[in-house]
């Protein structure tokens, strides 16, 4: 037990993670290790968009614009709309300070439909929301 554990501290959190679910015996451990790599995913990329933030912040676009695409490729993969949305922003005005006219539009074009797709589900959880209250109210037959 001692080795396993000194080999986990030599490996990445997703790499023991990975290592952990491929030798699971069980679904359900399984299934707590599958969301602890997406939380994990989800962590790393935030992480990007905050130093990409500091990059922005101390002039150097270029580590900034590594981060960014960094974290829009963990976002994309993870299925975060929320990550997503706010990646394409910050490339946006990257590329603006470039003069990356094209790489601008496209990030702005991606931009908008991700905010559209989070107010559509937003919507739709308001509705759901909604519905529920409304049909558990009694009804009121005189």
């Amino acid at each position: 037990m001692l080795f396993v554990r000194f080999a986990f501290s030599q490996l990445s959190i997703t790499d023991s993670l990975k290592v952990g679910l491929k030798n699971a015996n069980h679904d359900a451990t399984r299934c707590n290790i599958l969301n602890l790599l997406i939380e994990n995913e989800k962590h790393d990329a935030v992480c990007l968009v905050n130093n990409t933030a500091i990059f922005i912040v101390q002039g150097k676009i270029n580590e900034a614009e590594k981060n960014a695409i960094a974290s829009l490729k963990i976002a994309q993969e993870i299925g975060a709309p929320e990550k997503i949305q706010i990646t394409p922003n910050t490339l946006y005005h990257i590329y603006e300070k470039q003069n990356k006219g094209m790489d601008a539009f496209k990030m702005h074009k991606l931009y908008i439909v991700m905010r559209d797709r989070i107010n559509r589900i937003n919507s739709q959880k308001a509705l759901i929301t909604q519905n529920t209250k409304y049909e558990k109210k009694p009804l009121l037959i005189t």
